[in-house]
């Protein structure tokens, strides 16, 4: 150890004798004047100084950013939570909306396919009595868009 003193020089020893003695300094010792001298040396001590929290401190320091993080993990959980809830609430609400527009879609398609019928039934009916009124086959065909087939056999009212 005595070697290894000697190899690093003047610096090198006042540097080691800070760093034996940096103990003395967190337990509240003076720091002897030759030591201060050197300004790497002093301004060293100084940030010990400032670092050297009594156990208090250090559990007050601690709790501090145990509280921190306790308060983080709550947020984040609470943040997760809200999203997951929200996302709950859209899709019901994403149903609802959707059963109605369901609802007005099917109506209108219901109502456009009953007219439909509606249609073809009136023109079967127009047709069998443009029959029974003489009219030619082919004439009727052409004016009810229907063809012989479809209103000839039974009433027609099953076909589309």
């Amino acid at each position: 150890r005595a070697d290894a003193a000697e190899e690093v020089g003047e610096e090198g020893k006042l540097w080691l004798r800070f760093l034996t003695e940096v103990g003395e300094v967190l337990q509240g010792k003076e720091v002897p004047e030759e030591l201060l001298r050197d300004g790497g040396v002093r301004q060293a001590v100084e940030m010990v100084e400032a670092g050297a929290y009594s156990e208090g401190e250090i559990a007050t320091y601690d709790a501090y950013w145990d509280a921190v993080s306790l308060e983080r993990t709550v947020i984040g959980d609470s943040i997760r939570e809200g999203i997951e809830q929200g996302k709950q609430i859209g899709m019901v609400e994403g149903k609802q909306i959707g059963m109605v527009e369901g609802k007005q879609i099917g109506m209108v398609e219901g109502e456009q396919i009953g007219m439909e019928k509606g249609e073809r039934k009136t023109k079967i009916a127009l047709a069998k009595k443009m029959v029974e009124a003489g009219m030619d086959v082919l004439q009727i065909e052409e004016l009810t868009g229907l063809k012989v087939s479809e209103w000839m056999e039974g009433n027609g009212e099953g076909r589309s």
